[in-house]
């Protein structure tokens, strides 16, 4: 695994083309980093665990984005750094989160589903954004499975209008939660179909929203 110095390297690089406000450096080096970690046989607890600490929004994006990769073996470390990063009050970081979130429940549903449901009720809106994030790409493909119909109901119900920014762009048929299909996409996906967050010039997860004015991410936060 690497070292520590490997960590600040990486870290000072995003952390300094984030401050440059390049949006397409910041998807390149974001790019490479996730190569980088592919060639690692180790999980990459140390870099995410660090980084979710961190004072700058891209590290803390960075490590809910990959923290999927930590998943099988920490579940319970990553489990809670993951709800830390869901209510976060930087967008950006809520996203990384999103993503991540999808990677876990895109390889088990059901065992990521135990904790994950929670969400839908929790007394924080950004983590029940982030929920919301997470099931996005399952429902606009008809794939959330009945297990999660309470949950899927109960966020369709959520009146904070972070929630419902999400929730108005979920294309479900018949109310959701649930299409009769247990089976979901095929083992092992890690949910790259996602949409990258960076990539689209209005700055939301998903194309021709916006979140709340002072709920936006600002790339020097």
């Amino acid at each position: 695994m690497w070292e520590n110095w490997t960590f600040d390297l990486h870290a000072r690089v995003l952390c300094w083309l984030a401050s440059r406000r390049d949006a397409r450096l910041v998807i390149w080096y974001v790019r490479f980093l996730t190569r980088q970690l592919d060639r690692i046989s180790e999980s990459p607890y140390p870099l995410v665990e660090r980084w979710a600490k961190s004072e700058h929004w891209i590290l803390r994006f960075v490590a809910g984005r990959e923290c999927h990769r930590c998943y099988p073996e920490q579940p319970a470390e990553t489990s809670r750094i993951l709800y830390q990063l869901a209510g976060d009050p930087q967008f950006r970081v809520r996203e990384g989160a999103a993503w991540g979130g999808v990677s876990i429940l895109r390889d088990d549903f059901a065992d990521a589903w135990e904790w994950l449901s929670a969400w839908a009720s929790d007394s924080k809106a950004e983590v029940r954004q982030t929920l919301a994030m997470m099931l996005l790409p399952f429902a606009n493909r008809q794939e959330i499975p009945p297990v999660a119909g309470q949950a899927v109901r109960r966020l369709q119900a959520d009146s904070d209008p972070r929630v419902r920014i999400i929730t108005s762009r979920w294309k479900l048929s018949g109310g959701g939660g649930g299409n009769g299909r247990e089976s979901m996409v095929p083992a092992g996906g890690r949910g790259r179909d996602v949409c990258h967050p960076l990539e689209h010039n209005s700055g939301d997860p998903v194309a021709g929203t916006a979140d709340r004015p002072s709920d936006r991410t600002r790339p020097g936060g």
